[in-house]
């Protein structure tokens, strides 16, 4: 250990990665500390960098920016100065490249008030005790926040706050519970039942902001995260660990049915539908940016004065609006009744496990669902054997690691076949039905329907050609439509 008097330029590291209790020195505090320990060596005050909310573990899952630039800011003959060692790392790997760094560099290392030379033995082997308690110290509080919360999902509680939707409660004892936000929670059930029905959530979006309901955070809902939100398998009373499904709940209530959160999950990440909750200015006509140009392949819009569709270059210019639209609206509610039609001339029969199945063929999603079951089970097996001492916390590890992959692969594979519930809706009878969408759910209906592509035929005649609208069918899957229909 030394005590230089001589100049230095020192570089100032602070660090807090959470203060839930406020019980931890913050990133401010350690600052002031260091800057009185660099004024004391009468020492050059240079860079002060920090890294505030970031964990330094070997288990931290981001990065720290103010750690990196650190490594480059450190000059030769530089002195560094940080709170207590564990605040430039908790990882042994991280602090033999910040030793061998300083070494190689002439730097000094401060810690703690108590200065070290890490080109000296006894110091490189006290600084490096420091290093390996720090590293144990963060193992041990991983391990006991694993066993906390395998005791917790054991019990069936929240492992973490279980945000918009619910709020706690606590009764005169102390203890605490959850209960359904009285405004979240309409609001989510309204939601789910709405995009179910064929609303955009995008329209849930604004109607939300439009209501003054916000997030936990206070702020506006955009689109992500309503998505986000509403795909939480909390909301159906399932808990999950590592983003996985691994079970019901026991200690909160659901505010949707599990089938509900299954059909809203296959909804809000189904490609297409993505694409169409994607926001921005609400269409005013029913063909503008679904149609594209024959010629181009460009997506048209209504020009010449509101009386035509057409691409930016004009090829499309006698695809008059009204009689466009109604050459569309025409087939598509033919391809409608057609798919509906040549859907029921397959029978629906029972397999040899009692399902039903479509044409002999069954869904998948079935025996997969009865999987997921069993490695859910068998996870929470593995849970109780660890708390009973019989299974060590190595093999735990390997057992949930396995079981976690095969049950996001069961997942995915459970995930029902499904249409879009306005096709299911329409097609029980089309023509109908039709006017009393809304022009945001016609367009819906046309986009997952046909697509339409509007050729430039190059004759500025009065009359409108059929033959210049071309329509083509896009529905294809008879098995999910009769499984939304019966």
């Amino acid at each position: 250990m030394v005590n230089n008097q001589d100049q230095r330029r020192a570089v100032v590291y602070a660090r807090v990665s959470k203060d839930r209790d406020g019980r931890s020195t913050s990133v401010n505090d350690q600052v002031m500390d260091c800057r009185a320990v660099v004024a004391q060596h009468g020492w050059e005050l240079g860079k002060v960098i920090r890294d505030e909310g970031l964990s330094a573990s070997s288990y931290a899952t981001k990065d720290r920016p103010g750690y990196r630039m650190l490594l480059d800011e450190l000059r030769s003959g530089d002195a560094l100065v940080v709170w207590e060692p564990s605040r430039a790392t908790r990882k042994l790997s991280d602090w033999v490249e910040l030793r061998d760094l300083c070494a190689a560099r002439g730097v000094l290392l401060v810690a703690g008030g108590n200065v070290y030379d890490l080109t000296r033995p006894s110091d490189r082997l006290s600084t490096g005790i420091s290093a390996v308690t720090a590293e144990h110290e963060s193992d041990r509080t991983r391990e006991r926040i694993q066993r906390e919360k395998r005791y917790a999902a054991e019990r069936g509680a929240a492992l973490t706050g279980l945000g918009f939707g619910w709020v706690r409660v606590f009764d005169p004892d102390g203890r605490s519970r959850w209960e359904v936000d009285p405004v979240a929670g309409p609001a989510i059930r309204e939601a789910v039942a709405s995009i179910l029905a064929g609303r955009s959530l995008a329209s849930v979006v604004r109607d939300w902001n439009a209501r003054g309901v916000v997030r936990p955070s206070g702020q506006a809902w955009n689109i992500a995260k309503a998505r986000q939100s509403l795909l939480r398998a909390s909301l159906a009373g399932l808990r999950t660990h590592q983003g996985i499904v691994t079970g019901p709940g026991a200690l909160w209530p659901a505010i949707i049915t599990t089938d509900e959160h299954r059909a809203l999950t296959a909804l809000l990440t189904d490609p297409a539908r993505l694409h169409h909750d994607a926001g921005g200015p609400r269409a005013r006509h029913l063909l503008s940016g679904i149609a594209v140009c024959g010629e181009c392949g460009e997506k048209v819009a209504l020009r010449a004065q509101g009386a035509a569709y057409a691409c930016r270059t004009g090829h499309s210019y006698r695809a008059k609006k009204q009689q466009t639209d109604d050459h569309v609206v025409r087939e598509v509610l033919r391809a409608l009744s057609d798919w509906r039609a040549d859907t029921f001339l397959f029978d629906v029969v029972e397999d040899e496990h009692g399902e039903s199945v479509v044409g002999g063929v069954p869904d998948e999603s079935l025996s997969a669902r009865v999987e997921l079951a069993t490695l859910r089970k068998r996870l929470e097996d593995a849970a109780s054997s660890y708390a009973a001492g019989e299974l060590s916390a190595a093999m735990l590890s390997r057992v949930e690691k396995g079981l976690l992959t095969q049950i996001s692969e069961a997942e995915k594979r459970a995930v029902p076949k499904t249409v879009h519930p306005l096709l299911a809706a329409i097609s029980k009878d089309p023509a109908a039905l039709w006017q009393s969408l809304s022009l945001d759910e016609k367009r819906t209906v046309v986009k997952l329907t046909v697509r339409v592509t509007i050729l430039a035929t190059g004759r500025r005649g009065k009359g409108f050609d059929p033959e210049s609208v071309v329509v083509e069918r896009i529905l294809t899957d008879r098995t999910a439509l009769t499984a939304a229909l019966t």
